[in-house]
């Protein structure tokens, strides 16, 4: 346990937790544990003909932090051949957000949230200085966007929009979201999603609309599959 207690490891039961800030304490001690395991994973599939590799476990509640302490495990979590299964227990936003992203499969509970907004930062210093921070933080903004995009069905004009309107972008457990663009689950969680964040209707009218539109989806696959089925009787 770290002295600040914001991340716990137990690595016989491939168990790990994030809480509080995420930072270089809170991301060194958790990316250190997951190597550990990875490693243990590669020795024993050397070793063994039918080696299972058993998921790393990792549950987030998280207001964020540090984006350059994200990436650090973002990237471990991403390259790892051991699955890390990734759990929302109450609230990952910002940081915490793109790293609960990051599992190879990510759940969450029925109260759980999560929160995407943009990057924020402070700087100072002679105007060169200031340019040059600017150039990073354009570079970093299109990395996180890029990545946000290609783990949800977040579209680019979605995350322009965001960013546009500088407003934190909320998704609870019941307007949950799915990285797959091919089934109607995920374009009804996508509706949810989008209808969620655009603040134009109150809950239920949100609610109603995404439901006529998913049982319009339903409908009309339905149709689809009878007419195929009739053509091929024919």
């Amino acid at each position: 346990m770290s002295s600040k207690d914001n991340s716990y490891a137990n690595t016989d039961k491939k168990t790990l937790f994030l809480s509080d800030d995420v930072d270089n304490e809170s991301i060194g001690k958790l990316t250190w544990s997951i190597l550990q395991q990875i490693r243990e994973d590669d020795e024993k599939d050397e070793k063994e003909k039918d080696y299972k590799r058993e998921p790393i476990k990792l549950y987030i509640n998280s207001y964020g932090g540090s984006v350059s302490d994200m990436w650090g495990l973002i990237d471990v979590i991403l390259n790892s051949k051991t699955p890390i299964y990734t759990y929302c227990t109450g609230y990952a936003m910002s940081a915490a957000f793109k790293i609960f992203l990051a599992g190879h499969k990510r759940y969450c509970y029925k109260h759980s949230t999560f929160m995407y907004h943009q990057m924020s930062c402070w700087r100072s210093g002679k105007y060169q200085d200031l340019v040059e921070d600017r150039e990073e933080m354009d570079w970093l903004n299109k990395k996180i966007e890029e990545y946000v995009i290609d783990r949800t069905n977040l579209t680019k004009d979605d995350i322009n929009e965001i960013r546009e309107k500088k407003k934190d972008f909320y998704i609870h457990s019941d307007t949950s979201f799915n990285i797959s663009n091919n089934s109607l689950n995920s374009l009804y969680s996508f509706i949810n999603i989008y209808i969620s964040a655009s603040g134009s209707f109150p809950h239920s009218s949100r609610n109603f609309i995404a439901l006529s539109i998913t049982s319009f989806c339903f409908l009309y696959s339905f149709l689809q599959a009878s007419n195929n089925l009739i053509k091929s009787s024919l």
